[in-house]
């Protein structure tokens, strides 16, 4: 599963890394943000019937391959690593970037694809039956009337302000 990117990857390591296993520490970060590029479009049009037409990470610039002279800010307790970045060094990013988006590519086989699509009906199932409350159908819906809230109620716009000081003013003139 993925928790999410660690704060500071790929342009810094943790300090406890030493320099010698930057790259090392960084592939694996490398190899998920371009199997999550690559991946979006089959596993759209697999599960979902829908077809995203994306740029691939490579010209969005979110790797981070070590050993160029590009720095950027890492949060504390990181050590900022030197990379080769899109716009400085372009010709061996982009062969970089297409090397390992031509590998993350080959990840998504058929199989691979049918058991992404049976894990999201997994969660769909799930979720299906642990909604608290069903939802009416949509013409039941349309002829609901809509609750008025109350005066303390924040209001229905958004504003984080009270109702009676906000939208609700104008309806209780």
């Amino acid at each position: 599963p993925n928790y999410g990117t660690p704060v500071g990857l790929p342009y810094g390591v943790p300090e406890t890394v030493a320099p010698v296993d930057e790259a090392a520490f960084l592939h694996p970060f490398n190899q998920n943000e371009a199997r999550a590029w690559v991946g979006l479009q089959p596993v759209g049009w697999r599960v979902f019937g829908v077809e995203w037409q994306l740029l691939p990470a490579r010209d969005v610039g979110t790797y981070g391959f070590v050993g160029g002279n590009s720095l950027c800010d890492v949060p504390e307790g990181y050590r900022r690593v030197p990379h080769f970045d899109s716009t400085h060094h372009q010709r061996r990013y982009y062969a970089m970037a297409r090397k390992l988006e031509d590998e993350a590519r080959e990840w998504f086989t058929e199989a691979k694809l049918d058991e992404i699509a049976a894990k999201f009906e997994a969660a769909e199932k799930i979720g299906r039956e642990s909604r608290p409350v069903k939802f009416p159908p949509a013409r039941e819906m349309a002829r609901l009337k809509p609750k008025k809230p109350g005066r303390n109620d924040l209001c229905v716009c958004g504003s984080m302000r009270k109702w009676k000081q906000c939208c609700g003013a104008q309806v209780e003139v």
